[in-house]
């Protein structure tokens, strides 16, 4: 197998909350998490790149935070699922609680959310900040290489609100929980839906 060339992403999870809080949506982040449901981890993967003559790898996390609630077709209340992946350099140990990495670790990440997709995936894309791979390429399409004309003009860097969500409730949970052996999915590989 050949690893593909890693490009490090020019931001943090710090700078990438910080933008958010100022965001360009007209309901302020804060109220808009509000209306999500549970967060469920689904495991992890590791990837392997080329940077410098050398090999980097990667750890893919894998969350789904249900997105607002919605009336269905037969009258009941439903919530889409989204995916949401957190990419961070590999180390064999990460001590503490993720919210110690925030400030100096580059993060790449990629969200199912529609507004991922057409807001922020371009002007993330323009930082390195999106994960890109088989999976992500097809699902963002055009989006990774084209310029959004109406929703986000100035390029706005931010979390959407399901990421915004997600990374306030891993903040305190310590970084060895989620990189336990038991939820280890192998390499390049994805968690079943």
């Amino acid at each position: 197998m050949k690893a593909r060339y890693y490009e490090r992403s020019k931001l943090d999870i710090r700078h990438l909350k910080n933008f958010t809080k100022n965001t360009m949506f007209k309901i302020p982040i804060n109220k808009r998490k509000k209306e999500l449901g549970k967060i469920t981890y689904k495991g992890y993967s590791k990837e392997l790149y080329t940077m410098d003559n050398r090999f980097v790898s990667v750890v893919n996390l894998y969350f789904v935070v249900q997105g607002k609630e919605y009336k269905s077709k037969s009258g009941g209340r439903k919530r889409a699922n989204y995916m949401q992946i957190l990419q961070i350099p590999y180390k064999k140990i990460y001590k503490g609680k993720f919210e110690t990495i925030y400030d100096d670790v580059s993060v790449k990440i990629f969200s199912e959310d529609p507004s991922f997709k057409y807001y922020l995936a371009y002007a993330l894309n323009q930082a390195k900040a999106v994960i890109i791979n088989e999976y992500t390429q097809k699902h963002l399409g055009i989006a990774l290489t084209k310029k959004p004309i109406l929703r986000n003009k100035k390029l706005h860097k931010e979390f959407n609100k399901h990421f915004y969500k997600l990374v306030e409730f891993i903040s305190t949970k310590k970084m060895s929980k989620y990189l336990d052996k038991r939820y280890f999915l192998g390499v390049n590989k994805m968690p079943n839906n």
